[in-house]
């Protein structure tokens, strides 16, 4: 009995061991990044360092999400050095000649952070938006052509019926209210998602989620209400685990919000085999529909495209997805053509909330059409719908930016000479391995050199250009938002690591916006001035008094 005491001691102790060498190499290897990173940056602009675990988050996070990098760039100018967590180096630019040497000409080069890809595969799996590298390039490669303008196209009628549908059950709540006068009372950022969940569902893998008619149980819905729910708060020792990875090995996470979002992760990711394996089935047996059926968007689904497309004899094996790597891209294209488009439209809407005007001119441009079911190019014929979409992406963007690691030690040119800190004009920028660079798409949305200074006004009109020539005094847009990574805003980013479903996203804004202006009046339900905006993934609007409910934005509807 005591050998057997002995034998566990003694594996205890050699445990322990192993645990506190691996904190001890992993600390060092922190600090000597730190040390080296500090050493080569040291005189780059920035904020003073606050503390030595957190760095300057607390600068961050005490500012509306996006708005503490546009403070720093503001003070220091086009590239910033702050401290993240231990005090690891970051850099964040915004000149157009490093970002576009960053994300367009050496892209995989600077690959997302180790640290990033495990937060953000413990929400999405790992899909095209975790892969890194080669596994990146073969996603994308692979994944492209599903994206294109033909096969959006071929999608519109149903996300034409889609919207509809939508509008439909809006003005069903209005007519049911017992106002007066008569309006609805509705939470815009629930009542957005039943559109956009069934939308994706139907587009991207033809999946019936039934949000639209009430599908609260659907067990889709509910995983990913899970999975994105935005009441909830990632807490430090979280993100500490994602830094260092053994501790989930050695103590497992079993908070109840971890097993709740494992669990979410994990029925996404069964009902994705099974769609994926039904599909690859039916494709195989020359099937296009799973149930032998016709329908306007049979075949068409992203997924049975991404399919189709890997399923290429000219193909090379070692190009090809295996089906765990197409089925994660399936909350990829939630996140994508959901969480994403449903924030931005909430935001537009609360743009109009803001500026009536807007609303009251896009109304009437979309009643000039004299339809409420336009073609694919009436729809995109709409100038201001355009604009209305597009200023709304470049002020209230999904996402506030992003961050790449650098693999190796750099050399990045700039556009504009800045002076650091010891008096020297420097014309390019050394990067040292490991240190992390960030991308800040708010602070570059936001730019007044870029934008003129009423950059921060949602102004729908700055889009309006005619063949390129000034349509009014205040309608042209700045020459420098042309030099801009894409679209004319830094919104979708560039390069091979761009959003691969920018024109799902712009189509899909276009024509639920379409359809509600066209019929219904937005009017905000809570002083304008209780909204702000908080960050979850993506960027939501909550009412500051009632930020326990998360995501939030209490408006009134009425009929036009």
């Amino acid at each position: 009995m005591s050998s057997l005491t002995a034998v566990s001691d003694n594996w205890r102790s050699l445990l322990a061991l192993a645990i506190g060498g691996y904190l001890l190499y992993q600390l060092k290897q922190l600090f000597d990044c730190t040390i080296r990173a500090s050493w080569h940056l040291r005189n780059v602009p920035g904020p003073p360092h606050q503390t030595y675990m957190l760095g300057n988050f607390g600068m961050l996070t005490s500012r509306p999400p996006g708005l503490g990098y546009k403070d720093w760039h503001d003070k220091y100018g086009k590239v910033v050095l702050w401290r993240g967590f231990f005090s690891l180096p970051r850099v964040s630019i915004t000149d157009k000649k490093a970002l576009n040497h960053i994300l367009v000409q050496q892209p995989y080069e600077f690959p997302k952070s180790p640290f990033d890809r495990r937060l953000l595969a413990s929400f999405l799996g790992h899909g095209l938006f975790v892969a890194d590298g080669n596994d990146h390039k073969r996603q994308r490669r692979v994944m492209n052509p599903a994206f294109g303008s033909i096969h959006m196209k071929a999608m519109y009628p149903m996300f034409l019926a889609k919207a509809q549908k939508f509008r439909d059950l809006s003005l069903n709540l209005i007519e049911q209210s017992s106002e007066s006068p008569q309006r609805a009372s509705i939470d815009l950022v629930k009542h957005t998602m039943k559109v956009t969940l069934d939308v994706i569902g139907a587009a991207g893998f033809d999946y019936d989620i039934g949000a639209i008619e009430g599908g609260e149980q659907n067990e889709l819905m509910r995983a990913f209400n899970t999975l994105f729910a935005t009441n909830r708060t990632l807490p430090f020792f979280i993100l500490l685990r994602r830094m260092f990875p053994l501790f989930d090995t050695l103590v497992p996470d079993r908070t109840q919000m971890t097993r709740d979002r494992k669990n979410a992760l994990e029925t996404m990711t069964r009902i994705g085999k099974r769609i994926v394996a039904e599909k690859g089935a039916a494709i195989r047996a020359g099937i296009s529909s799973l149930d032998g059926s016709k329908s306007s968007s049979v075949g068409k689904d992203l997924i049975s495209l991404l399919l189709k497309a890997n399923m290429d004899e000219e193909l090379k094996p070692s190009q090809r997805l295996s089906d765990d790597e197409v089925a994660a891209q399936i909350t990829t294209f939630l996140l994508v053509g959901n969480e994403t488009t449903a924030t931005a439209i909430n935001w537009s809407i609360y743009g109009m909330l803001k500026y009536p005007h807007v609303q009251d001119a896009l109304r009437a441009e979309i009643l000039s059409l004299g339809t409420d079911s336009p073609s694919f190019n009436e729809l995109n014929d709409l100038k201001y719908l355009d604009a209305v979409v597009r200023e709304t992406l470049r002020i209230y963007p999904p996402t506030v930016g992003t961050s790449r690691l650098v693999a190796k030690d750099c050399v990045v040119p700039l556009e504009a000479p800045i002076v650091d800190k010891s008096g020297r004009t420097i014309t390019e920028l050394f990067l040292p391995r490991d240190s992390i660079v960030d991308i800040s798409t708010a602070t570059l949305n936001l730019d007044e050199t870029v934008w003129g200074p009423d950059a921060a006004e949602f102004r729908p009109e700055r889009w309006l250009v005619n063949d390129g020539e000034e349509k009014s005094a205040t309608g042209k847009l700045p020459e420098g938002a042309f030099q801009m990574p894409s679209l004319a805003s830094s919104t979708f980013l560039a390069g091979p690591r761009s959003c691969i479903g920018f024109r799902l996203a712009m189509i899909e804004m276009k024509v639920v916006l379409f359809a509600l202006i066209q019929s219904i009046k937005f009017e905000s339900a809570v002083p304008i001035e209780d909204i702000e905006s908080n960050i979850f993934i993506v960027t939501f609007p909550q009412v500051k008094t009632q930020r326990q409910k998360g995501a939030h934005l209490p408006v009134f509807i009425s009929r036009v």
